[in-house]
C-alpha cells in the first residue's frame, strides 16, 4: 500500500485543509507545519466545505487540499467531487479517522490522488510528500489517479449516462451503494437517516432512467469499468 520512493526533488508546495472538527483541524494544522516546514507552507484551515471549494476554485488557490470525508455540511467525496470536475491542476488527498476501506474506492472515482488516516501522522506525512512528487498512489487493489487524469475523465464521461445530472448528495449515496454500504452504513457516514437515504436512491434512479438500486448501481459500476 502507498507509494515508491524515487528520489525526485521535493519542489515548494502549499496546503489548504479542510475539516469539520476544529479541534482536529487544528492539530492537523500544527503538525503540518512542524513536520513539513522544509518543502510546504501550510496556506489556510477551514472547518467549511463551501470555503474550501470557493478557495480552490479561484487564484490564488493551493498546490493541495487534505479534505476529511466526515463532515456535516457536505461529504467530502463531494467536496473532491465539486472541485476535481473544474480543475485539473490542485492535488486532492482523503484524509479519515475511519478505515481506508469505507472510502478509498469512492475518494478515488471522485478524482482523489491518495487516501491516508488522519491518525497515523508518519503515513499521512510519507503520503502527503510522494503526492507532492507525482508518484502513483494503489491500496488495496484500487489505483488512484493523477490529478489531470482524473479530471480529463470525469470531462469524458460528463454527458452520457444520467449519472452526471444527480446532485452532490446523491452521487456521494450512490458511490458508496455501489462500493457495497447498505442504506444504514451510508446514512451514519453522511449523518442522516435510512429514510432519507432511500428518499435519495429513488430521485437518482428517475434521474438515471432505471428502476431500483441494482440497476443503479449496475450503471455506475459499468462507467468505473470504462475509466
Amino acid at each position: 500500500m502507498g507509494l515508491k520512493s524515487e528520489g525526485t526533488a521535493i519542489p515548494h508546495f502549499t496546503i489548504g485543509v479542510v475539516d469539520n472538527d476544529a479541534f482536529a483541524l487544528a492539530a492537523m494544522g500544527n503538525y503540518l507545519s512542524r513536520a513539513l516546514a522544509d518543502s510546504t507552507d501550510l496556506d489556510w484551515l477551514t472547518t467549511s466545505a463551501t470555503t474550501a471549494i470557493h478557495r480552490c476554485l479561484t487564484e490564488p488557490c493551493p498546490d493541495m487540499l487534505l479534505v476529511d470525508m466526515s463532515m456535516s455540511e457536505m461529504s467530502g467525496i463531494e467536496v473532491i467531487r465539486t472541485i476535481r470536475e473544474r480543475d485539473s491542476r490542485i492535488m486532492l488527498l482523503a484524509v479519515t479517522s475511519f478505515p481506508l476501506d469505507e472510502y478509498a474506492q469512492s475518494a478515488a472515482d471522485a478524482g482523489a490522488q491518495a487516501i491516508a488516516a488522519k491518525g497515523d501522522v508518519r503515513q499521512l506525512t510519507a503520503t502527503i510528500l510522494g503526492v507532492q512528487r507525482r508518484q502513483p498512489y494503489r491500496y488495496a487493489s484500487i489505483d488512484f489517479p493523477l490529478a489531470q487524469d482524473a479530471f480529463a475523465r470525469l470531462a469524458h464521461h460528463r454527458q452520457h449516462d444520467g449519472i452526471d445530472s444527480l446532485t452532490p448528495r446523491e452521487r456521494t449515496i450512490v458511490e458508496l451503494s455501489a462500493d457495497g454500504n447498505t442504506s444504514v452504513n451510508i446514512a451514519r457516514q453522511l449523518g442522516l437517516s435510512p429514510a432519507t437515504v432511500g428518499t435519495y436512491i429513488q430521485r437518482a434512479c428517475r434521474k438515471c432512467g432505471v428502476k431500483n438500486r441494482v440497476q443503479l448501481i449496475a450503471l455506475l459500476v459499468k462507467r468505473r469499468n470504462t475509466r
